[in-house]
């Protein structure tokens, strides 16, 4: 879903996703990865078939649209040279690109995770542990085997949320709460689940509002909190409308208007 939403927006200007499941490649062979072929919409599991409406975030979407772009240019001018590459958004230059950029993020993410912890620790420790967390965990797999779904552009967007609120944790400016406002609203866009994070400024927030004595200071200080909440909610319209256009509620999530969070008989929907 996650890339498919990708190739929709950029390539149509929509979230109906039947046309991109429709070119999905799929796998003919297990042994030869490069190798693609079609297959009829009418044998993907679990789709829709009137419909197949967003159900993922749309932050990897937003994130990966540089590299994407990039690779549909690029595919474009070697069409113009004489080859034929599909335009449809599914080509391996596409994926190769944009999958690039996911790795990238996640890349970067691990930077800034090295560089939180070494504030801790020696740079060895720091180092040997991650390492250790990227090899025996599932980090792994989600940047070298699946990297087309959130968990790669999670780690560079939760990591950039922590190394910017402890570095600026006893800064309470405005450009403090703008910024932090917009990597919240990143962070809360690749994963909805993320969203308990932005509560952790609020926190040092209300710590420094009832140390002041001022009536002034904490009239200024509650001015900064409200436009911290209120850069998350701007940046977060895009997908409350989504919400909206395809569950019925601006606060209504595709597992909850399709049922898939009910588990009342969970032998029944096996």
């Amino acid at each position: 879903f996650y890339y498919s939403e990708l190739v929709s927006l950029v390539l149509d200007g929509d979230l109906e996703l039947r046309n991109q499941f429709e070119n999905l490649p799929f796998y003919k062979y297990l042994g030869n990865p490069l190798f693609y072929e079609r297959i009829p919409l009418t044998e993907i599991p679990m789709c829709n078939l009137k419909q197949i409406n967003p159900e993922t975030s749309l932050g990897p979407a937003f994130l990966w649209s540089p590299f994407f772009i990039l690779a549909h240019f690029t595919v474009l001018i070697l069409n113009f040279l004489g080859f034929n590459i599909s335009t449809n958004g599914f080509s391996n230059i596409h994926q190769i690109f944009t999958m690039f950029g996911s790795i990238l993020y996640a890349t970067v993410g691990l930077f800034i995770i090295y560089k939180f912890v070494t504030k801790f620790y020696n740079r060895e420790i720091t180092f040997i542990s991650i390492l250790a967390i990227v090899l025996g965990f599932s980090v792994i797999q989600y940047i070298s085997v699946e990297p087309s779904i959130y968990h790669a552009v999670t780690i560079f967007s939760v990591s950039l949320f922590i190394y910017y609120f402890y570095k600026t944790r006893n800064n309470n400016s405005y450009e403090k709460w703008i910024t932090l406002g917009f990597i919240s609203g990143l962070m809360l866009h690749t994963r909805w689940q993320e969203g308990f994070f932005f509560f952790l400024p609020l926190l040092y927030f209300l710590k420094d509002f009832f140390k002041l004595k001022r009536l002034k200071l904490r009239l200024e200080l509650l001015l900064k909190g409200v436009m911290y909440i209120l850069v998350i909610f701007i940046l977060f319209i895009p997908q409350l409308i989504v919400f909206k256009e395809f569950n019925g509620g601006y606060f209504t999530l595709p597992q909850v208007a399709r049922n898939i969070m009910d588990f009342s008989n969970p032998l029944e929907r096996i």
